[in-house]
């Protein structure tokens, strides 16, 4: 059994969206948010979008808040895309993966640009991981290491592409958040 308390985990998903006119007869918007329970997403567009578009990629859920158990294997997930997170108990490598969500990848056109994985180790920088260029349905992913019992892990990256929403233009996905590594058996 895990615990999951609001304030931790955030995968805060950021979508700004550089797209051209649209008609001012049809509605639109700049953000959508939604927050359901221990879970909330955020899509923003820089500038005004067709609201019906925007909706379509409108979030169910997302983490904001996690104690994760050693020896057991986390998924969490909204409409933008999945973050994963694994430790073996004892063990002091942590695996995690980002999957963009099909309803995304639908507006991609051409590579997603990763800029390579942020992170803190109980608050202190580590180093960037690597960075990628990849197909809209590549399984990005990376290990965060040096961990033990009760160590916490604030990440950030920052996804970027070509999108067809409107007029076309350039997309940014930021994932965000932070979880704690309890060493309690999964």
């Amino acid at each position: 059994m895990h615990t999951i308390k609001r304030g931790g985990i955030g995968l805060m998903l950021a979508l700004a969206l550089l797209v051209g006119l649209v008609s001012p007869a049809e509605a639109q918007t700049t953000q959508v948010s939604v927050q359901s329970g221990d879970y909330q997403s955020l899509i923003t567009f820089d500038t005004p979008v067709p609201r019906r578009e925007a909706d379509q990629l409108k979030s169910a859920m997302a983490p904001v808040g996690a104690m994760l158990n050693c020896d057991h294997y986390y998924p969490f997930y909204d409409t933008n895309g999945r973050y994963t997170i694994q430790r073996a108990c004892g063990r002091s490598r942590a695996p995690w993966s980002f999957q963009i969500s099909p309803s995304v990848q639908s507006i991609v056109v051409g590579l997603v640009r990763e800029r390579g994985m942020a992170w803190k180790r109980n608050g202190v920088n580590q180093p960037m991981q690597k960075w990628h260029t990849e197909t809209a349905d590549y399984l990005f992913h990376g290990t965060y290491s040096g961990l033990a019992d009760m160590y916490n892990v604030q990440y950030q990256d920052v996804f970027t592409f070509r999108h067809n929403l409107g007029s076309g233009g350039t997309a940014t996905l930021t994932i965000t958040g932070d979880h704690t590594f309890t060493g309690n058996r999964g």
